[in-house]
């Protein structure tokens, strides 16, 4: 802990009160916070419009709960060896087909992960209002 001195003013003289203040290390940010954030640089990096936030955030949530090194270790794609990872569960050919210039080649790297996803929807479904996955309002399904 450390000593800090507050002044308070009072007309034309002040009075120092002397107080003690525990200084903490700073909260750790929600995984939903921190994963927009992941989501708004991968936006950026691949070029897509604001509207495609909310879909992306959608997925993410619905794949991996948030969790950039979520591994998929039962579906049908872990049975025949190819697991799906990372924040938007990613296939690693998937990942390596679509993988955004300048960003990780590490599957697990969140933004690289969500760039991959990115490019991968503008691909095969042209725009994020096209993917049942990203919408909240629909139930959950592959993409």
């Amino acid at each position: 802990m450390r000593k800090m001195i507050a002044t308070i003013a009072i007309t034309a003289s002040a009075i120092i009160i002397p107080s003690t203040i525990a200084t903490a290390a700073p909260a750790q940010l929600p995984a939903n916070v921190v994963a927009s954030g992941w989501i708004k640089q991968a936006m950026a990096q691949t070029g897509v419009p604001a509207y495609w936030h909310d879909g992306l955030y959608t997925i993410a949530m619905r794949e991996s709960g948030f969790n950039p090194n979520a591994v998929n270790n039962w579906d049908i794609n872990a049975k025949n060896g190819v697991a799906s990872q990372g924040l938007m569960q990613v296939l690693p050919p998937t990942f390596n087909a679509h993988h955004e210039p300048g960003t990780s080649w590490n599957i697990l790297e969140p933004v690289a992960n969500v760039s991959a996803a990115i490019n991968y929807i503008k691909a095969r479904y042209g725009d994020i209002s096209n993917v049942q996955q990203a919408n909240p309002s629909m139930p959950p399904a592959g993409y």
